[in-house]
């Protein structure tokens, strides 16, 4: 899926999936879609025996690569589509997920091309989250600091990274539903890679994945507070102190933390009717 004859491809478009066709088909059809196909559309499918192989298989002229193996989870699948991309840049758009419109590549690629400053390695956008019939706006902010980021997650399907820099940094399989977030804070706080707020929505984030629902999300609470204490030691002490005086009633007036860090989250989040 590309136009742009011999010149390097601009993106890499990784969706992995296992037995959900309802939502590759989804997935499929917002990149299928797109009115300037200057990437490629790589399939990571996890030996689906639901319908999804041969929905692949009918569809495979709008494919670039398609491998059906069983994997040890979501990062391994993850890691095999980084090795296999050939685009300037990669995102990842799993099962389920969505680009916004027909010319969300089109903007996408042109809002990179005006910046043009090669040693960004990351963009990241804000996200529209899907749950039920609600769509809920995530807005980020546009200076990451440590606090920010032990607070706050800039979900993976709004991140267009250099591929180049994902090559040499895979996604740490110790963790089965958090790996994301570190090989976030891995790339900001350790690789020093430089990074961009866009001012736009590239995707549409499916909540009814492995991580959002079911035991899941345990283990994701688990996982992410094992990443937070590594990376963020002292501002976790900061928020345990915000907890401790939220519940501490000094002469009339009691200090609620939420107020101190409604920035953070309800500030960051709109309802779409």
């Amino acid at each position: 899926m590309n136009n742009s004859g011999s010149h390097k491809l601009f993106l890499s478009i990784i969706t992995i999936c296992k037995n959900n066709l309802e939502g590759f088909e989804c997935t499929y059809n917002s990149v299928v879609r797109q009115n300037k196909q200057v990437f490629e559309f790589l399939v990571i499918d996890g030996n689906s025996n639901d319908g999804t192989q041969e929905f692949i298989e009918k569809n495979k002229s709008f494919i670039s690569k398609f491998i059906s193996e069983s994997d040890s989870g979501i990062y391994d699948a993850q890691n095999k589509g980084i090795k296999m991309a050939t685009g300037e840049y990669i995102l990842f758009l799993n099962s389920g997920d969505v680009l916004l419109n027909e010319s969300t590549i089109e903007e996408l690629y042109g809002r990179i091309k005006d910046v043009g400053d090669e040693k960004i390695g990351i963009y990241y956008s804000d996200v529209l989250l899907k749950k039920g019939n609600h769509l809920l706006k995530k807005r980020f902010k546009k200076e990451l600091s440590s606090f920010y980021l032990c607070n706050e997650i800039i979900n993976h399907q709004s991140q267009i990274i250099q591929t180049k820099i994902l090559k040499k940094n895979l996604f740490n399989l110790k963790y089965q539903l958090a790996a994301d977030y570190e090989l976030f804070l891995r790339l900001v706080f350790k690789r020093k890679v430089k990074y961009m707020h866009l001012d736009m929505v590239i995707s549409i984030y499916d909540l009814s994945g492995v991580s959002t629902t079911g035991n899941g999300i345990a283990k994701y609470h688990i996982e992410h507070s094992e990443i937070r204490q590594e990376y963020f030691p002292d501002e976790i002490s900061r928020v345990l102190d915000l907890q401790f005086y939220q519940n501490s009633v000094h002469g009339a007036s009691r200090i609620k933390s939420d107020k101190i860090l409604g920035f953070i989250h309800r500030k960051s989040y709109s309802l779409l009717e």
